[in-house]
């Protein structure tokens, strides 16, 4: 039913394997986006859903790994215009983070095609095949604030606890329109700087020139700092996409001013 896909138009598959007494189970979850301000659910975030529901009981050491495959919406699609090898979302890696909590050992397989042959295994997000070391700004940190040295795949310091990733911390652009970039490839995956033209002008943002984009770009694919990692990055191909940095970023601002209308609001409350 096109209905359950009118917002980005994409049939996204899961299957979540869980081990739940002595018997391997394979939970099935598909994207549903129906453009209501409830907002969408994405196909893995809906299996770990159907899995609570039709398995009474199980808990997030279950929960072994999980497969996403995105399909064509139609079945005379060809599958040319597919995204795979599909990631996880911002809100599909906060969920599955915390089930990596109570299961360490969770992956999460993605593929190249609809052939299945080619397989990109991940554990904590970083692709066995596609790179032969952790990802750079997953990697190990020393605190800028303690001097601190921190594990691989750590948010906060050991020692004083600060959040790598808050916008403090990575002393992050404070401007609207580097954000909307970010956002744009989070949600529609990697593009060439005029699909983010375009895409940012379609959403109703503010994309300025392609020389103010490129300023952008360039802004947010550097280093600010010797422990503070790039937001974007190029492929192979030379299209741009959010690094796990950027995705963070993303998340701590969208928190931080849902907390400001938040706090707006008691204040008018109280007046």
């Amino acid at each position: 039913d096109p209905c359950f896909h009118r917002k980005s138009e994409r049939v996204v598959l899961a299957l979540l394997h869980v081990e739940y007494k002595g018997k391997s189970a394979f939970i099935r979850g598909v994207n549903s986006e129906v453009s209501l301000p409830t907002g969408s659910i994405c196909a893995e975030r809906a299996a770990v859903i159907t899995a609570r529901t039709s398995l009474p009981g199980v808990r997030r050491q279950h929960m072994k790994g999980i497969a996403v495959l995105e399909v064509p919406a139609t079945q005379t699609g060809d599958g040319s215009a597919l995204q795979n090898p599909l990631p996880p979302c911002g809100a599909c890696r906060e969920w599955l983070e915390k089930i990596q909590e109570e299961s360490p050992g969770f992956y999460v397989l993605t593929y190249e095609d609809l052939n299945l042959s080619d397989v990109h295994e991940r554990f904590l997000f970083w692709s066995v095949q596609e790179e032969s070391v952790q990802p750079e700004d997953l990697g190990p940190w020393n605190c800028r604030k303690c001097g601190g040295m921190n594990v691989p795949l750590s948010t906060r310091c050991s020692q004083c606890g600060v959040d790598r990733f808050s916008l403090a911390y990575t002393r992050a652009p404070t401007q609207q329109r580097y954000y909307d970039v970010i956002e744009a490839l989070c949600r529609d995956g990697p593009m060439f700087a005029d699909d983010i033209l375009a895409w940012l002008a379609l959403d109703g943002r503010s994309p300025g020139t392609p020389e103010e984009l490129d300023k952008t770009l360039e802004r947010l694919a550097k280093n600010p700092g010797e422990d503070a990692k790039a937001m974007l990055a190029k492929d192979g191909q030379g299209r741009y996409h959010a690094t796990d940095t950027g995705r963070r970023i993303l998340q701590h601002r969208q928190q931080h001013l849902e907390q400001k209308r938040s706090l707006k609001a008691l204040h008018w409350e109280s007046m």
